[in-house]
């Protein structure tokens, strides 16, 4: 567009913690003074070919850019200053085209950037506008937030990076897909109100820094102290740096039509900094009910991510906001892709064949125990033996790394959707009275349609919920609505002096420190001999009535078949399908583990996991979790067992201290 514009001012997830370079072109324009209203016309009409001119660019320090002219090869000298006249507008275009052809080793992140201008509606939207997004990742700014500055969820697929301070909402949000919980870290020291930045694990040594930036057409700090910090720690670390921002800086340099003092200052500064953009062509990413547009909102890169970037376009989905929707893809070498074995899927008659093949049964059904080590053997081949016929008879799911269709979107809905679409496209192209009406109208019908759908499914779903166990999820449910989404990240070090982790790693010793204390001083200790001794006589003389065949079977029986399996993967179902047939070598480990006084190695192990305490106000303390750990199912089995003896043979029942709350009942 080639008129004036103005410029208006615009984290339910839980946590497993296993103990144990682009193509250059340059048009020739004149000089962008402030509040120019000189049309820009490109006077090379003719496309430049991607193939046959390709130029590396170099930025150098001290504000100078060393550039090759894509068909004459001279080298061009530039000085970007912030009162500078630009003679030679400078359009780096390092994003790819969109290849639809991708390579099994590849994966491809559906980077989705825009400034929601705090709308409710334009927050609700995102979850069925990227549907169809692999691996969506979502820099916004300016997001809707509640009263107590929380940004309510708007999928439960999708968790938010974000902060807030002193009651202040966030100006800045990353939103990523679950699957990408493992592979992302949130960099606390560049975490504001105002910024956001992440750390991306693509494989085990690649990183890539994603940021949302808001930066404030009235801050006197312009640019942001945190954008400068950001470049500083990517270039030290060598890692890719990619930032969705909302500038509200113009410049014909990245194809808008005017040029301001922030667009001059912000052009000196990314030539300092060595940054590009990565914007194309001229289409505005801020279009207001006035016809006022511009190009204020940037994805800027280092050199190092030049190469990632493909197919960046400003789109026309409606977003519900003055700014539009910036789509573009990152493409890695590592595919990334999550699995898993779901039961429902299983062959449990191929499962029990090829448990009752195995050499366990076929050899080692009768092996004698004799000591410690034979036992841990013995165990672990058991173990063994389930999961690799469960594996075997098992298919892989590959988990989904799109967003799920939420169940408000009705096919009248996504129909209304489409004519709202329709008639904001006709009312941009033909900019009369008439349409705009129009399709403000119909838009006002088209949200209280979609008011109505999502008050049906909700009812629909509660009406539905008829079990204890569904009754207590949506009290969960309800009870942390007014909390922040929170999951594992950074905790404190030191609380007193506010010091947070830095790393995984670091967060977990803290975690373990705090939760579980020095590990030191919680080794097993052995029994005194005489006490030890003493205690295998008595098994051994009760063997059979702690142990047998009856109480064995009527404990299979009530577990749980989908209850979460501890580190051995094994789960209550694998156990009940093949209990015919490893009976037998079951029974004996139980009766060897009381003979000998000692738990197979393979049952200790545990897998803990950190929950967040709803109604926290600091989720950096330690305190704001509590821990819950899965153990091996094998050793849930052993430890009914002795609760059955300890209540029926010993009448222990009512003798217990009233402070013992571990295995008992309610």
């Amino acid at each position: 567009p080639n008129h004036n514009s103005t410029i208006n001012k615009h984290n339910n997830t839980h946590n497993n913690i296993n103990i144990t370079t682009s193509n250059l072109q340059i048009n020739q324009q004149p000089s962008c003074a402030e509040g120019s209203d000189t049309t820009h016309t490109n006077t090379n009409t003719q496309p430049h070919n991607t193939k046959s001119h390709t130029t590396q660019t170099h930025i150098t320090h001290y504000y100078h850019r060393s550039i090759t002219h894509p068909q004459t090869s001279t080298p061009i000298t530039t000085q970007s200053q912030s009162q500078s006249q630009i003679t030679n507008q400078q359009s780096l275009n390092p994003a790819k085209k969109p290849n639809n052809k991708v390579s099994k080793n590849q994966a491809t992140y559906s980077v989705i950037q825009c400034n929601l201008h705090k709308a409710k509606a334009a927050w609700d939207s995102m979850a069925y506008t990227f549907s169809d997004k692999n691996l969506p990742i979502i820099l916004t700014t300016e997001p809707y937030h509640d009263k107590n500055g929380i940004i309510p969820s708007v999928h439960r697929d999708l968790t938010h990076y974000y902060s807030t301070v002193n009651g202040q909402g966030p100006r800045a949000c990353i939103s990523v897909h679950k699957t990408l919980l493992n592979t992302c870290w949130e960099l606390p020291e560049f975490t504001s109100r105002d910024c956001v930045a992440i750390k991306l694990n693509t494989n085990n040594s690649t990183n890539i820094i994603l940021a949302s930036i808001y930066m404030d057409i009235n801050d006197e700090n312009f640019p942001p102290e945190s954008l400068k910090k950001l470049i500083t720690h990517a270039q030290a670390n060598k890692t890719p740096l990619i930032i969705g921002s909302d500038t509200n800086s113009r410049h014909t340099a990245w194809g808008d039509t005017k040029c301001n003092n922030r667009g001059e200052t912000l052009l000196a500064h990314l030539g300092s900094w060595g940054l590009a953009w990565a914007n194309r062509g001229t289409k505005p990413t801020f279009v207001n009910t006035r016809r006022h547009s511009s190009i204020i909102d940037l994805t800027l890169i280092n050199d190092m991510a030049q190469n990632m970037i493909e197919g960046w376009e400003v789109s026309d989905l409606i977003s519900n906001s003055d700014h539009k929707y910036i789509m573009f893809n990152i493409t890695t070498n590592h595919k990334h892709q999550d699995t898993k074995y779901n039961p429902a899927n299983t062959n449990w008659e191929k499962y029990k064949q090829l448990i009752t093949n195995s050499n366990l049964i076929k050899y080692n059904k009768n092996k004698e125990i004799n000591n410690e080590q034979d036992l841990d053997d013995a165990a672990q081949t058991l173990i063994n033996t389930l999961y690799n016929a469960y594996t075997k008879s098992c298919p892989k799911t590959y988990t989904s790394n799109k967003l799920r269709k939420p169940p408000w979107m009705t096919k009248e809905v996504d129909n209304a959707r489409k004519d709202i679409q329709h008639k904001l496209k006709k009312a941009r192209k033909t900019k009369t009275k008439s349409d705009w009406e129009t399709y403000h109208t119909d838009l006002k019908k088209y949200n209280k349609l979609l008011n109505k759908s999502k008050q049906k499914t909700w009812r629909e779903f509660c009406q539905k919920t008829e079990t204890a166990k569904e009754t207590s999820r949506v009290h969960k449910l309800l009870k942390t609505l007014g909390n922040k989404p929170n999951h594992l990240e950074t905790v404190y070090k030191d609380k007193k002096n506010k010091t947070l982790t830095t790393s995984p790693d670091e967060t977990l010793e803290q975690m373990i420190k705090d939760h579980f204390g020095n590990p030191q001083a919680t080794e097993s200790v052995s029994f005194r001999p005489a006490t030890r001794n003493q205690a295998k006589n008595i098994y051994q003389n009760n063997i059979d009535k702690i142990i047998n065949e009856d109480r064995l079977n009527k404990i299979i029986k009530e577990l749980d078949p989908l209850k979460a399996a501890g580190p051995d993967k094994i789960q209550a179902i694998h156990i009940q399908k093949s209990y015919e047939q490893i009976k037998i070598p079951l029974l004996n480990i139980l009766k060897q583990s009381h003979t000998l006084g000692h738990v197979p190695k393979a049952w200790k192990e545990s897998k803990g996991i950190f929950l967040t305490k709803p109604g926290k106000t600091d989720y950096n303390d330690t305190k704001s979790y509590r821990t819950i750990t899965l153990t091996s199912t094998f050793l849930k089995i052993h430890e009914r067992l002795i609760t059955w003896h300890l209540e029926h043979d010993l009448g222990m029942g009512n003798k217990l201290n009233p402070r013992q709350y571990g295995f008992r009942k309610g």
